[in-house]
């Protein structure tokens, strides 16, 4: 039924899509909406445990490479090699661990420190909500102002 080409189509079209007018919504449609479609919020990227941060340091291919020099070394029988290749794999996995971490907390509070506004018409009026305010984006109508 909705079609992603509203660049295409006549105002009074996108206006019958969205179920509007030029007006806005009512107080009482936007709270309906708003009820029945939820809060326009973005979803959050799902959270990684600790280990599952720290596992995901092997995944790159120096790693994989890494990990085929020390089995060759354990299996020539060359020991110590083979000690510092580990050493070097783990000390590469433990700092890349802690650096996301530390970015991952960084980012986190970049986004408590951002506030979205969004400009939106009710009954003819302009003001400015917070989107998680306003119902869902699929049936809010935006305008370029």
């Amino acid at each position: 039924m909705y079609s992603n080409h509203y660049h295409s189509q006549s105002v009074e079209k996108i206006f019958e899509l969205f179920q509007t007018s030029k007006f806005g919504l009512s107080q009482k449609e936007a709270k309906f909406r708003l009820k029945k479609f939820g809060k326009n919020k973005i979803p959050q990227a799902k959270k990684f445990s600790l280990f599952a941060l720290f596992l995901r340091q092997f995944k790159n291919p120096l790693i994989y490479i890494l990990f085929a020099a020390l089995i060759i070394s354990f299996l020539t029988k060359h020991l110590t090699d083979a000690g510092i290749i580990l050493a070097v794999i783990l000390i590469s996995a433990i700092f890349g661990f802690f650096q996301e971490c530390k970015t991952n907390k960084a980012l986190l509070q970049l986004k408590k420190m951002i506030v979205y506004k969004a400009r939106i018409l009710r009954e003819g009026k302009k003001t400015s909500y917070s989107p998680r305010t306003c119902c869902s984006r699929r049936y809010n109508f935006t305008l370029p102002w």
